[in-house]
């Protein structure tokens, strides 16, 4: 699991797989330069498939769930640049490979979805101290491996694609305001699971690049204006 330090301009990493059996539950810190190990305990255990994102109001990184040798787990842990503390909180269900993003205007994170043996559409807050569940109807169809991003013009989150029951994999985009989603209509991007979604702040605008497609890989690119894709041909 990979995020932005923002606060102190690292990048963070932390756990993942180095083969088919063996599970890290190191952390590494890269500053542009080099990377230095954090040994500080306590720390999570080992994993993959965590979900990793910056809380810019309590200034510290929030990692969910992931998928440890002995199945998905339920646990928030939150990394300061230095060290890890565990929060004792209402825990989302167990799970692996959810969506989750950092909302601004709510200055909330928000979780989706995932896999815990089977796909999940629920969503969660995290406040700095404790998760609540949304109750939204309706809801994106379950799935894992989506992405979740912050659109900063529709000022809305941008859920789209990932891989729900039975492998299929998923092209819809539903964007969520705090309390409800709602899909959106027009063409959209081929079904895909990872693909790569970020912000570009000089175009004012969301990029979505590649993923796995069935049965191949994606290269195509897109842009998210407001409520609608586009195709970039370039």
């Amino acid at each position: 699991s990979l995020a932005w330090d923002p606060g102190r301009k690292n990048v963070v990493l932390f756990g993942g797989s180095t083969g088919r059996v063996q599970i890290s539950a190191d952390t590494w810190v890269w500053n542009g330069r080099t990377w230095s190990e954090v040994t500080a305990d306590p720390h999570p255990g080992p994993r993959v498939g965590a979900s990793f994102t910056w809380d810019d109001e309590r200034k510290n990184l929030v990692l969910v769930g992931g998928q440890s040798a002995g199945g998905p787990v339920t646990e928030t842990w939150t990394f300061d640049g230095t060290g890890w503390t565990f929060a004792y909180s209402n825990l989302p269900p167990a799970r692996n490979d959810g969506s989750i993003a950092w909302d601004p205007v709510r200055k909330v994170i928000v979780l989706f979805g995932g896999n815990s043996n089977a796909p999940l559409n629920d969503t969660w807050i995290w406040n700095g101290k404790d998760w609540r569940t949304v109750a939204t109807i309706p809801s994106p169809t379950a799935r894992s491996h989506a992405s979740l991003t912050w659109d900063d013009v529709a000022k809305k989150l941008v859920l789209f694609g990932g891989v729900g029951k039975n492998n299929v994999l998923i092209s819809d985009t539903a964007l969520f305001d705090g309390k409800t989603w709602a899909s959106i209509p027009g063409e959209q991007p081929s079904p895909r699971r990872d693909a790569c979604v970020v912000w570009d702040e000089a175009q004012k605008e969301l990029v979505l690049f590649g993923g796995q497609a069935t049965g191949t890989l994606a290269g195509d690119t897109w842009t998210f204006h407001q409520d609608h894709w586009e195709k970039e041909t370039p």
